[in-house]
């Protein structure tokens, strides 16, 4: 009788696995993804995970932006954002232990870094004797429309030096300052 109850102790679980009563368990992941980032800085985040059966598990991206990679050997998420990528970013890993998986999803927000605006005109070099000089500077900046940026095109006094003029850095300089966007201005 006591080896008849170890027989069927024993053959229970293999008879419930037959009949499908003993289920897979999915793996799923014990690790928080990384859902900030900075402009101009990598960005990484290692993906872990458990399974309970103890099966082999495979990592894999299905969706990802154009400025990460996944490294599926390594679960690692890794890419630099630059100013074209600011704003809100889906991503799916997904863990697999044979047919049974889960997937994490979020969204990694790019923050903005100021950018350096620039002169995108090229100046007037040449002058007349008696003749107003005119230069139309043009600046572009590359940040995000909505970035809380002031553009300012400054003025230079200038002064009698040796019968040249130059630019004076001892006196203030006359700005005009306007929100970000496309600035065009003239200085006479």
């Amino acid at each position: 009788m006591v080896k008849m109850k170890k027989l069927i102790l024993g053959i229970l679980p293999l008879i419930l696995i037959s009949f499908g009563v003993y289920a897979q368990t999915a793996p799923y992941f014990t690790s928080t993804a990384v859902t900030e980032a900075t402009e101009d800085s990598p960005y990484t985040y290692t993906a872990a995970a458990i399974d309970d059966d103890g099966d082999l598990m495979t990592f894999s991206a299905e969706v990802l932006p154009s400025w990460l990679l996944f490294d599926d050997g390594t679960q690692e998420l890794y890419g630099t954002p630059t100013n074209d990528h600011v704003g809100d970013h889906n991503v799916t890993l997904r863990v697999a232990a044979g047919t049974d998986f889960e997937e994490q999803i979020f969204t990694i927000s790019v923050s903005n870094t100021n950018d350096p605006p620039s002169i995108t005109s090229t100046a007037v070099t040449t002058a007349t004797q008696d003749a107003a000089y005119s230069y139309d500077a043009d600046a572009s900046d590359p940040d995000p429309v909505g970035s809380p940026d002031l553009q300012c095109f400054c003025k230079p006094r200038l002064a009698v030096h040796r019968s040249k003029l130059w630019p004076s850095h001892r006196h203030t300089n006359k700005c005009r300052c306007g929100a970000k966007q496309r600035h065009h201005q003239s200085f006479r």
